[in-house]
Formats: C-alpha cells, sequence, structure tokens
C-alpha cells in the first residue's frame, strides 16, 4: 500500500511539473520579444505597394532593436524594387513608435507613439530589388519599441505618394 502512495504520489508530483512548465511557455510567448530579434514586415509573396505618376514600388523586410555605439537603436532593412516611369526614385520610411509610461510605476498606458523618422537612401535603378537601410534613436523613457515601415516614391516636385503602413514589433529594451 505504501509503495502505491508513492507511485501515486509521484505521478501527481510529475503533472504539477508539466503544468506549470506549460503555463511558463504559455507566459513567456506572450511577450514582447526581445533586443536583437528579428520582426518582419510583409513578405517577398505579400509586399507592401504604392504606384503614383507612372511608377510602381514595392517593399517587404525585417526590423530589430539592437545596442550599438550609440547605444539602443531601431534598424530597418528593406527589400526594395520599383519601376520608374520618369526619373523618379524609390525609398522606404522607418518611423519607430515607443510605448507611452502613464503610471508613476512605469506601467505601459498601451499606446504607441511616434518617436523618430528616417528615411532610407532614395534609390534610382529601376528593376531590380536592394536592400535599404535606415535607423532611430529609442528614448531612454520608454521599454518597448515597434516598427511603422512604408515604401514611396520620390517624384521632382510633387508629393511624394507612399504606401499605407505595415508594423513589425514589438521588442522590449
Amino acid at each position: 500500500m505504501r509503495h502505491t502512495k508513492s507511485r501515486t504520489r509521484r505521478a501527481a508530483d510529475g503533472a504539477l511539473v508539466m503544468l506549470a512548465a506549460t503555463t511558463l511557455v504559455v507566459v513567456a510567448g506572450s511577450a514582447a520579444e526581445a533586443k536583437n530579434e528579428y520582426h518582419y514586415w510583409n513578405s517577398d509573396s505579400n509586399t507592401l505597394k504604392v504606384d503614383g505618376y507612372g511608377s510602381h514600388a514595392q517593399a517587404y523586410g525585417q526590423w530589430r532593436l539592437a545596442d550599438g555605439s550609440n547605444g539602443t537603436r531601431s534598424w530597418l532593412d528593406a527589400r526594395t524594387y520599383y519601376t520608374n516611369a520618369d526619373n523618379h526614385k524609390v525609398y522606404d520610411t522607418l518611423t519607430t513608435q515607443t510605448n507611452c509610461k502613464s503610471t508613476p510605476d512605469g506601467t505601459s498606458c498601451g499606446t504607441y507613439l511616434n518617436l523618430a523618422s528616417k528615411e532610407t537612401e532614395h534609390y534610382n535603378v529601376a528593376g531590380s530589388w536592394k536592400w535599404l537601410y535606415a535607423s532611430t534613436e529609442v528614448d531612454g523613457i520608454s521599454n518597448s519599441a515597434r516598427a511603422k515601415v512604408a515604401v514611396c516614391i520620390d517624384v521632382p516636385w510633387q508629393t511624394d505618394p507612399c504606401s499605407g503602413a505595415s508594423y513589425a514589433g514589438p521588442s522590449s529594451y
């Protein structure tokens, strides 16, 4: 009888350990990703697209937060393609958004605000894919950031047409 109780107790203990491990995995999976982890926006089969003034541009890529010599920064890698109608160029925009903190204990208010924006190089070789890059700073007040990305056509003397926004992230820092 004592042997049976011991076996039953070990089975119950094992079940508790499995339950605790499962709970830990679920909780860990729901948190924001950490620095240096890539977040992807769109894909080669589902690109961001914009048309304007006879030109067409599309892009997809990745974003991450990473530490460097200037502290923590937001980094955009954009794979970009366009067709040129009349001396136009293509570029991508990165707007780094950080969470606001509205309570004295630093709890996030759940809203992301625009912090900094940067354009990639304005590229003018039509008909080929090219990686374009941009980076911005992040503030020291927030603890989470994400990227807002768009692809645009640089049209001389006109307002540049841009795609709708795509988002990547968030990442904690």
